[in-house]
């Protein structure tokens, strides 16, 4: 139950630097930075649409995609009324994060390999030092 105390400090302080990261990430200067990179490395893939069905919430329709990467086959979901047949797909490291251009995945960090760390520094300063 002590642990229980670590861990939420840990979590209240990795939770804010996750939404500010994210929100940086999304910003319309790194996306356009993020896009180049990919079309210089050639991380541009064409995804084939395979199936559109109705979610239970929401208004659009959500399309299943399917592309190949160096054997592997990989899914990407878009929500559209009108999916198109094929779709170009963009990654900057990890095939299975393509996304559409104004929305690619710029950064791939390990959220819980971070909340792990701090959690450990929290627990580790508090045994130490109080």
């Amino acid at each position: 139950m002590e642990y229980f105390m670590y861990l939420f400090a840990a979590a209240a302080i990795v939770f804010p630097w996750y939404l500010i990261s994210i929100t940086i990430d999304r910003g319309p200067n790194r996306q356009e930075k993020a896009l180049k990179k990919a079309i210089e490395q050639g991380h541009v893939v064409t995804a084939v649409f395979v199936k559109s069905y109705k979610k239970e919430k929401g208004n659009g329709r959500q399309c299943d995609n399917k592309y190949e990467v160096n054997g592997k086959t990989y899914t990407c979901s878009i929500f559209s009324d009108n999916p198109p047949r094929t779709l170009e797909l963009y990654y900057v490291r990890n095939p299975k994060n393509a996304n559409i251009a104004t929305a690619i995945n710029v950064s791939e960090k390990n959220w819980f390999l971070r909340f792990a760390i701090v959690a450990a520094i929290i627990i580790l300063f508090a045994k130490v030092i109080l």
